[in-house]
């Protein structure tokens, strides 16, 4: 049988906020230390209380798949694109 280990941290990061207050509330019951990307934070005008880490994101393209798949892979790459300037901004 595996040891169940408990969770100490949980990065919260979603696009559909609906039952986060609940979701939020239970892991906090629980003792989870909750950390928050940003966007959560500002959707909620809620304040950075400690700074844990700064973080960055990297995309990798495989070559062959940006010239035998154009279009979708611009397509990732835009939304990609896109987030980085919207969370820049």
């Amino acid at each position: 049988m595996t040891d169940i280990v408990p969770i100490r941290r949980a990065l919260i990061s979603l696009s559909d906020k609906s039952g986060l207050d609940e979701l939020a509330a239970g892991l906090a019951k629980a003792g989870v230390e909750l950390v928050s990307t940003g966007g959560t934070l500002k959707a909620n005008n809620l304040v950075e209380v400690e700074r844990i880490m700064d973080i960055s994101s990297r995309l990798v393209v495989n070559q062959a798949a940006l010239k035998l798949k154009q279009a979708p892979m611009r397509e990732l790459i835009d939304v990609f694109r896109r987030a980085t300037e919207t969370a820049a901004a």
